[in-house]
């Protein structure tokens, strides 16, 4: 049997939501929303303690600061004495001291009083140090150089002094290239001994002390990438 409903759809009564889905939307929509604002306040309460700890950190920060500048001027105080005492020491070290190269000197010449071996005396003596610093490279090295007598007639006693030269502190420490033992004889007619001599004119260099400065090296400079062909 066909039932037909001709009334009216304006007449209709019309069919609500059911209670159970109704709730089951709400508890959904409550459930996002809680969701959310639990979300924000976890944020903002991990951002503000964030903030906390960063205001807690500058402030320290400021307050460590003027100890940083001090560090760092003691720093490049420290590096500038070591420099001066760098350049002091190689002073120190490249200087010749020649009051000692002349008491060794005069040692060898005196020969503590034994004139068996050679009897000498001076008539002249220079000496000149050797360049320092950037003249270093261009100037020529140190000289001493004195002339004088060895009284014997015999040219055995002038190498005899020369060869103690040599061997003596004086010309180990420094001086080098000497010239060899030779000299002229020569005849004296003023009535005194000795009244024969062998007279020399001994030349050498002396080098300088000063320590090589340390050259600081360069990094290597990167070579320019390739460009890749297509």
């Amino acid at each position: 049997m066909i039932t037909v409903n001709l009334i009216p759809q304006d007449f209709t009564p019309k069919q609500r939501t059911p209670i159970g889905q109704f709730v089951g939307i709400l508890v959904c929509v409550l459930l996002v929303a809680g969701s959310f604002a639990a979300f924000l306040y976890m944020e903002y309460g991990r951002l503000a303690e964030v903030e906390s700890e960063l205001s807690k950190v500058t402030a320290e920060l400021e307050l460590v600061k003027p100890h940083r500048v001090y560090a760092e001027k003691l720093q490049a105080e420290k590096k500038e004495f070591a420099r001066r005492t760098e350049t002091i020491q190689g002073i120190g070290a490249a200087r010749v001291l020649w009051s000692k190269k002349l008491d060794q000197f005069w040692e060898v010449v005196e020969n503590k009083g034994d004139t068996e071996r050679h009897l000498v005396w001076i008539n002249s003596l220079s000496a000149r140090s050797p360049g320092k610093g950037k003249k270093r490279k261009q100037s020529k090295p140190g000289t001493f150089r004195f002339a004088g007598y060895s009284a014997s007639q015999h040219s055995r006693k002038l190498s005899d002094f020369h060869r103690d030269l040599t061997e003596s502190p004086f010309y180990s420490s420094g001086l080098y290239d000497i010239d060899y033992p030779e000299g002229k004889q020569q005849s004296f007619t003023d009535g005194l001994e000795p009244n024969v001599a062998w007279k020399f004119d001994f030349s050498m260099k002396l080098r300088s002390n000063e320590p090589a400065k340390k050259k600081s090296k360069k990094p290597a400079k990167k070579a320019p990438a390739k460009k890749k062909s297509k």
